[in-house]
């Protein structure tokens, strides 16, 4: 029995030309890589689906400026680092100029420095609501209970 090689292509979608052009190369080689949007099915989880990456042999990164900024997208890479041999399954194309370059690479780390400070302060902001309600409920309940004492 012919065994298939299990390629998964992880990309922004803002970059859906140059993922068609790889992947109908790839067709073109008798190969069908995995695609949210040939594989994925109705109804089912982006969240499963993008874990799937991992159990493929290998995995195309589109890299671009969309790619590096996609929460979705870092997902999927984040899933290929969880493998031991992430090293030998990640293909990357890099469309991107100066990818190596450390200035290019600090700009993106402080990106997602910044969004992980705008979620904590959501976060703190959700926290602040909610005792300030529970202090108010607690001094409604405590001026209940006066009033009931008169």
């Amino acid at each position: 029995m012919e065994e298939f090689v299990k390629i998964f292509i992880s990309y922004s979608w803002n970059n859906e030309i140059e993922a068609d052009e790889i992947d109908k190369a790839f067709k073109n080689k008798g190969i069908i890589l995995t695609r949210d949007k040939r594989n994925l099915e109705y109804k089912q989880s982006i969240q499963d689906f993008m874990e799937l990456i991992r159990v493929h042999d290998f995995a195309i990164l589109l890299i671009s400026h969309n790619y590096l900024t996609s929460e979705n997208c870092m997902y999927e890479f984040l899933e290929v680092l969880k493998e031991q041999d992430y090293l030998k399954k990640i293909l990357p194309i890099i469309l991107v100029e100066d990818f190596f370059n450390k200035d290019f690479k600090i700009k993106y780390i402080e990106y997602w420095r910044n969004k992980i400070r705008e979620v904590e302060n959501e976060i703190e902001k959700i926290y602040n609501k909610k005792c300030e309600l529970k202090r108010s409920c607690k001094l409604n309940s405590q001026s209940d209970v006066a009033i009931e004492r008169k």
